[in-house]
């Protein structure tokens, strides 16, 4: 299991992610690093999940405002990638599809 926590930079005018790059693009980085691949050589993240959509999701609120408790699984690229988010951030796991089988 693979997971990451991001910090949010609410000093500006629109929220914005502190850590680059947001969700999605980390996602698809950290799976490519694992099947030491091209991120390129990998389907297009939308063919599973709007990377827009999953963004959105888990940034601050326009007021700046962190969003809690929320979660989002699905499957990409042979892996099942869950995001959440709670009061200390939002982090990601990433875990072969073959050690959720039983």
């Amino acid at each position: 299991m693979e997971s990451g926590d991001f910090t949010r930079d609410d000093s500006e005018s629109h929220p914005a992610w502190h850590t680059e790059p947001p969700p999605s693009t980390t996602i698809v980085e950290r799976i490519a690093a694992r099947a030491e691949v091209s991120s390129d050589d990998l389907e297009p993240l939308y063919a599973a999940i709007d990377p827009d959509a999953l963004d959105a999701l888990f940034a601050p609120r326009p007021n700046g405002s962190d969003r809690t408790g929320g979660q989002v699984t699905f499957t990409y690229a042979g892996y099942a990638v869950t995001v959440t988010s709670d009061r200390s951030g939002v982090s990601i796991e990433i875990d072969p599809l073959d050690e959720h089988r039983e």
